[in-house]
């Protein structure tokens, strides 16, 4: 069945967030950060594979259902992230999965202060993912709601990207990230 909601804002505003990388620490004279375009500068990224051989993380991200990447900090995580969500945006257009990119610690943030006011009972309920993207839709007038997302997300029309899993201050907060 068709999914009442337009993502056209949404996609859009989400490529223009991660169509870039900003290099913190070099700024212009204004105090803007250097930007760089992610399609031109992004160095890809390795992971062994079941075959003992390196292999492009992209590869791995298309082979699974699932996936956590692990590494130092600074070792890329993040913007392997984001140039995923980039690139998902850019086939978004040709049918492919709608891209959600979310920051753990905005999700966390979110949970604890609406858990007692709306949404599931369970903290760590994926429930809280529909409502999250409705109400970061709503904040950021995109015009989704969670009910276009719940849908979405039920037809297995996602891929959900979750970003700083390892960011989280304490071990509890990452578990219910992790549930969810």
């Amino acid at each position: 069945p068709a999914i009442a909601g337009d993502p056209t804002r949404y996609v859009n505003a989400l490529r223009e967030e991660t169509s870039h990388f900003d290099v913190q620490g070099l700024k212009f004279g204004d105090n803007r950060a250097y930007r760089f375009p992610m399609d031109e500068f992004y160095i890809p990224l390795t992971t062994s594979s079941s075959a003992g051989g390196p292999i492009p993380l992209q590869e791995a991200l298309a082979a699974h259902r699932k996936l956590l990447v692990v590494g130092d900090p600074g070792s890329g995580k993040s913007t392997f992230l984001k140039r995923v969500t980039f690139q998902l945006c850019n086939e978004y257009a040709g049918g492919g999965p709608l891209p959600v990119r979310i920051e753990a610690a905005v999700l966390a943030a979110y949970i604890a202060q609406q858990h007692t006011k709306t949404g599931p009972a369970d903290a760590s309920s994926p429930d809280w993912i529909p409502v999250f993207l409705g109400a970061q839709c709503d904040e950021r007038n995109r015009g989704l709601g969670s009910e276009y997302f719940r849908a979405k997300l039920k037809a297995g029309g996602c891929t959900v990207l979750i970003d700083g899993l390892d960011e989280r201050p304490d071990e509890a907060s990452r578990e219910r990230l992790a549930k969810i």
